[in-house]
């Protein structure tokens, strides 16, 4: 499949990291879609049908959101297969372990999870690689 059939949905509070994201993936042929307003999420995948979601997990007053919408996605019969990446920051607020490297979350159904800042090398990376193999078995190298 071409790059260009595929779409990127990118969910974030903060309107720098979908625009560092958002240039390098639509200067290699992907379509972007993003929001800043997590109650238009399941809205938005419904119009739009990502074949890759980018989720954020920390938004203003909900300091759990990107949490809470993964599961949500990952309930819902249309998008139950629609990949997602958790892309935080959550781990240098909280000191918490977030890696690629680390096999399951059992409590959250994510394929991914990294952390930001994300290198653009590595997101471009990480996108081709599904966009080749049609998943996001992906291991960090570094």
């Amino acid at each position: 499949m071409e790059a260009l059939l595929k779409k990127i949905f990118i969910v974030d509070d903060d309107v720098d990291v979908i625009e560092s994201m958002e240039i390098p993936l639509s200067a290699n042929g992907f379509k972007v879609i993003s929001t800043t307003d997590t109650s238009k999420v399941l809205e938005i995948m419904g119009k739009e049908k990502p074949d890759l979601v980018f989720l954020d997990v920390i938004f203003p007053g909900n300091s759990t959101a990107g949490f809470e919408l993964c599961r949500e996605i990952k309930s819902h019969q249309s998008y139950k297969n629609t990949p997602v990446i958790i892309l935080s920051a959550i781990n240098q607020q909280f000191k918490m372990a977030f890696s690629s490297q680390i096999k399951t979350y059992d409590w959250l159904p994510a394929e991914l999870f990294l952390e930001k800042p994300l290198d653009v090398e590595l997101l471009l990376t990480i996108v081709n690689h599904f966009q080749k193999t049609g998943n996001l078995r992906y291991k960090d190298p570094r």
